[in-house]
């Protein structure tokens, strides 16, 4: 079965505190494969968070994914 990896995002914005999910666009993988991206890849998400908002580099920004069943209804 494929898998697609959803980033779960929370930080501290001027607006206040946010939470958020973000489909990745990567191709459907397996669930092993997806989850060792995840692990792999979650430090450059807190960046590329950071880099979204403009803060600075020690901004605290939390990740943490998930990978889904491809076709799983909303």
């Amino acid at each position: 079965m494929s898998h697609v990896l959803v980033w779960i995002v929370a930080t501290i914005t001027a607006q206040g505190p946010v939470m958020t999910e973000i489909k990745d666009p990567a191709p459907p993988m397996s669930e092993k494969v997806c989850k060792e991206f995840g692990d792999q890849h979650a430090s450059r998400m807190e960046d590329w968070v950071r880099g979204r908002i403009q803060a600075h580099w020690d901004h605290p920004v939390h990740v943490e994914y998930r990978c889904e069943a491809e076709g799983r209804p909303a």
